[in-house]
Protein backbone atom coordinates (compact mmCIF):
# COMPACT_ATOMS: atom_id res chain seq x y z
CA UNK A 1 0.00 0.00 0.00
CA UNK A 2 1.17 3.51 -0.87
CA UNK A 3 2.38 5.73 1.73
CA UNK A 4 1.81 9.42 1.87
CA UNK A 5 4.15 12.17 3.86
CA UNK A 6 2.60 14.79 6.07
CA UNK A 7 3.11 15.66 9.38
CA UNK A 8 1.58 14.35 12.23
CA UNK A 9 1.48 15.21 16.46
CA UNK A 10 1.91 12.28 18.12
CA UNK A 11 -0.93 13.17 20.82
CA UNK A 12 -4.25 12.73 20.64
CA UNK A 13 -7.28 15.20 22.11
CA UNK A 14 -10.50 13.66 22.27
CA UNK A 15 -12.15 17.00 22.08
CA UNK A 16 -11.36 20.54 20.24
CA UNK A 17 -7.59 21.41 21.06
CA UNK A 18 -7.90 25.27 22.67
CA UNK A 19 -5.96 27.90 20.82
CA UNK A 20 -2.82 27.71 24.09
CA UNK A 21 -2.31 23.90 22.60
CA UNK A 22 -2.03 25.35 19.24
CA UNK A 23 1.84 25.91 19.41
CA UNK A 24 2.40 23.02 21.64
CA UNK A 25 1.08 20.98 18.63
CA UNK A 26 2.82 23.00 16.14
CA UNK A 27 5.95 22.02 17.78
CA UNK A 28 5.19 18.27 18.15
CA UNK A 29 4.86 17.69 14.58
CA UNK A 30 6.68 14.47 12.76
CA UNK A 31 7.32 14.17 9.27
CA UNK A 32 5.75 10.58 9.03
CA UNK A 33 5.01 8.41 5.77
CA UNK A 34 1.61 6.51 6.59
CA UNK A 35 -1.08 4.43 4.47
CA UNK A 36 -4.21 6.35 3.63
CA UNK A 37 -5.68 3.81 6.74
CA UNK A 38 -3.42 4.64 9.08
CA UNK A 39 -3.90 8.50 8.19
CA UNK A 40 -7.65 7.97 8.85
CA UNK A 41 -6.88 6.04 12.24
CA UNK A 42 -5.09 8.64 13.66
CA UNK A 43 -7.22 11.57 12.79
CA UNK A 44 -10.27 9.39 14.64
CA UNK A 45 -7.54 8.89 17.20
CA UNK A 46 -7.52 13.25 17.61
CA UNK A 47 -4.49 13.59 16.32
CA UNK A 48 -3.46 17.21 14.74
CA UNK A 49 -2.20 16.70 10.78
CA UNK A 50 -0.39 18.97 8.80
CA UNK A 51 -0.79 17.66 5.50
CA UNK A 52 2.31 19.66 3.59
CA UNK A 53 5.44 18.15 4.64
CA UNK A 54 7.56 21.32 5.76
CA UNK A 55 11.08 22.35 6.93
CA UNK A 56 9.78 24.60 9.14
CA UNK A 57 6.78 26.14 10.57
CA UNK A 58 5.70 28.44 7.88
CA UNK A 59 3.52 27.79 4.56
CA UNK A 60 7.33 29.53 2.71
CA UNK A 61 9.20 26.26 3.99
CA UNK A 62 7.08 23.83 2.09
CA UNK A 63 8.59 20.82 0.98
CA UNK A 64 5.81 18.74 -1.03
CA UNK A 65 2.51 17.42 -0.68
CA UNK A 66 0.26 14.56 -1.32
CA UNK A 67 -2.87 15.01 0.91
CA UNK A 68 -5.55 18.02 0.53
CA UNK A 69 -7.56 19.05 3.43
CA UNK A 70 -10.83 21.30 2.41
CA UNK A 71 -12.61 22.91 6.09
CA UNK A 72 -16.25 22.87 5.41
CA UNK A 73 -17.80 24.91 8.19
CA UNK A 74 -21.15 25.58 6.74
CA UNK A 75 -21.57 29.04 8.43
CA UNK A 76 -24.08 30.48 6.51
CA UNK A 77 -27.22 28.41 7.40
CA UNK A 78 -29.49 29.09 5.06
CA UNK A 79 -27.32 27.30 2.54
CA UNK A 80 -26.72 23.93 4.42
CA UNK A 81 -23.87 21.89 2.46
CA UNK A 82 -24.00 18.12 3.99
CA UNK A 83 -20.89 15.91 3.07
CA UNK A 84 -23.03 13.85 0.74
CA UNK A 85 -24.09 16.49 -1.52
CA UNK A 86 -20.33 18.21 -1.33
CA UNK A 87 -18.95 14.52 -2.51
CA UNK A 88 -21.50 14.46 -5.57
CA UNK A 89 -20.39 18.07 -6.08
CA UNK A 90 -17.03 16.80 -6.57
CA UNK A 91 -17.69 13.93 -8.79
CA UNK A 92 -19.66 15.95 -11.03
CA UNK A 93 -16.54 17.56 -11.33
CA UNK A 94 -14.51 14.66 -11.92
CA UNK A 95 -12.60 14.87 -8.44
CA UNK A 96 -13.09 11.99 -6.27
CA UNK A 97 -12.50 12.05 -3.13
CA UNK A 98 -10.96 9.76 -0.89
CA UNK A 99 -12.40 9.93 2.65
CA UNK A 100 -14.36 12.54 4.85
CA UNK A 101 -14.53 13.22 8.49
CA UNK A 102 -16.83 14.99 11.10
CA UNK A 103 -14.79 17.81 13.04
CA UNK A 104 -14.88 17.67 17.08
CA UNK A 105 -17.59 20.28 16.68
CA UNK A 106 -20.24 19.05 13.76
CA UNK A 107 -23.84 18.03 14.86
CA UNK A 108 -26.56 17.03 12.99
CA UNK A 109 -28.06 20.53 12.80
CA UNK A 110 -24.86 21.79 11.56
CA UNK A 111 -22.40 19.70 9.88
CA UNK A 112 -18.61 20.83 10.23
CA UNK A 113 -16.53 18.44 8.34
CA UNK A 114 -13.46 17.84 6.12
CA UNK A 115 -13.41 16.22 2.99
CA UNK A 116 -9.13 14.31 2.10
CA UNK A 117 -7.91 14.39 -1.65
CA UNK A 118 -4.77 12.47 -2.39
CA UNK A 119 -2.79 13.30 -5.28
CA UNK A 120 -1.33 10.46 -7.86
CA UNK A 121 2.66 12.26 -6.94
CA UNK A 122 3.57 14.19 -4.53
CA UNK A 123 3.50 17.92 -5.69
CA UNK A 124 6.73 19.62 -4.82
CA UNK A 125 6.10 22.90 -6.52
CA UNK A 126 4.35 26.02 -4.30
CA UNK A 127 2.35 27.34 -6.93
CA UNK A 128 0.98 24.28 -8.30
CA UNK A 129 0.21 23.37 -4.51
CA UNK A 130 -1.81 26.32 -3.97
CA UNK A 131 -3.40 26.67 -7.35
CA UNK A 132 -4.96 22.98 -6.28
CA UNK A 133 -5.88 23.84 -2.47
CA UNK A 134 -7.78 27.22 -4.83
CA UNK A 135 -9.47 25.07 -6.89
CA UNK A 136 -10.81 22.55 -4.29
CA UNK A 137 -11.96 24.76 -2.25
CA UNK A 138 -13.57 26.88 -5.07
CA UNK A 139 -16.19 23.92 -6.09
CA UNK A 140 -17.69 24.24 -2.35
CA UNK A 141 -19.84 27.22 -1.29
CA UNK A 142 -19.63 26.22 2.57
CA UNK A 143 -15.78 26.25 2.66
CA UNK A 144 -13.88 27.90 5.17
CA UNK A 145 -11.49 29.87 3.28
CA UNK A 146 -8.65 31.01 5.49
CA UNK A 147 -7.87 26.99 5.61
CA UNK A 148 -5.79 27.29 2.52
CA UNK A 149 -1.80 28.08 3.80
CA UNK A 150 0.71 24.92 3.28
CA UNK A 151 1.08 25.67 6.69
CA UNK A 152 -2.40 24.99 7.66
CA UNK A 153 -2.77 21.95 10.69
CA UNK A 154 -6.13 20.41 10.76
CA UNK A 155 -7.30 18.85 13.96
CA UNK A 156 -8.67 15.12 14.11
CA UNK A 157 -11.77 14.17 15.21
CA UNK A 158 -13.52 11.86 18.12
CA UNK A 159 -15.49 10.71 15.48
CA UNK A 160 -15.74 8.34 12.77
CA UNK A 161 -14.55 9.51 9.18
CA UNK A 162 -16.02 7.58 6.01
CA UNK A 163 -13.82 6.19 3.67
CA UNK A 164 -15.06 7.17 -0.28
Amino acid sequence: MEKIKLQIDPKGFKEKPRSEDICLIRNRLQTVELTLDEIIEAIEQGKTICPAVLNGTRSTDFVEQQLFLVDVDNDQTELMFPPQKAIEHYLEHCITPAFWYPTFSNTDIHPKYRIAFVTGEPITDKDKRDKLQEILQFLIPQVDMGCKDAARIFFGTNKKAVVL
